[in-house]
């Protein structure tokens, strides 16, 4: 599999956001056994009503704060996703400037190259969190969860970066923003909806959360049933994350234990 689309990740089936937000389904893991694309005029039922977000949990604004840890550690560790779920061991690894050029946020490694450049990037780091009966646990209200943790050498490049990743997200074919509390510094959140789960006639959801706090910029997706999902799910792991930035939580070394990245 070539750099790129192992990156893509849809939360879906140990695929998280990248597939689904980069071109509505599609990318790292083949899917096709997990989730079957719908098309017009299928037979496919239509997605329900979303449920409008409660979660207000974290700091809503508050100091750009300057981090000079590893992205490793802002990531949520195993003992805070919902029980019931393993690691993706292939797919959590840290980043270097080869696996982060080769994002789905980009058309080509030149784009990601010159983008991380820019940026000033300095660290990154994503988690995979699958259920451990995988596609049949959705049915039972279970996800699959993504976390990327990107930090930045400067607040202005994290808040470039920041930039590129929304207008990314809302430019994706059906995807709808979701309103949600602020989190950090800057946040947004964002739904997409994209075939169903296995051969059920259940829709297949996904829902991303993006948020800036000084100079790191996390994510954080959740795919699932979407009769059972809703954004509240990636807002709280994403206020983990910001909670880790801000010292309000312990940032132990995560597992599986990162590789080599950017500095390594």
């Amino acid at each position: 599999m070539n750099a790129r689309r192992r990156f893509l990740l849809p939360v879906g089936v140990v695929v998280i956001g990248g597939a689904a937000f980069a071109a509505g389904c599609g990318g790292g893991v083949d899917v096709s056994q997990t989730v079957k694309d719908t098309t017009p005029g299928s037979t496919a039922p239509a997605a329900t009503a979303t449920r409008p977000s409660v979660s207000v949990g974290g700091t809503s604004g508050g100091p750009e704060k300057e981090s000079r840890g590893v992205a490793s550690q802002v990531v949520p560790s195993i003992d805070e996703v919902p029980k019931g779920m393993k690691v993706n061991v292939p797919e959590s690894f840290a980043l270097n400037l080869g696996t982060f050029s080769s994002s789905y946020l980009f058309t080509s490694n030149q784009e990601g190259e010159t983008k991380a450049n820019a940026w000033k990037i300095v660290d990154g780091y994503q988690v995979v969190y699958e259920p451990d009966g995988l596609a049949a646990d959705l049915l039972r209200g279970r996800y699959y969860v993504q976390a990327e943790a990107y930090l930045f050498q400067t607040i202005d490049g994290a808040k470039d970066a920041y930039a590129f990743m929304d207008k990314f997200y809302l430019s994706r074919p059906a995807a709808q923003q979701m309103p949600t509390k602020q989190l950090g510094n800057q946040s947004n959140a964002y739904k997409l909806v994209s075939g169903t789960v296995g051969t059920s006639d259940q829709i297949s959801a996904y829902y991303r959360m993006l948020v800036r706090r000084g100079n790191a910029v996390y994510v954080v997706q959740i795919n699932g049933a979407d009769k059972f999902v809703n954004v509240d799910q990636a807002r709280d792991i994403a206020v983990i994350m910001d909670d880790r930035i801000l010292g309000n939580r312990a940032a132990p070394v995560p597992t599986p234990i990162p590789t080599p990245s950017f500095g390594g």
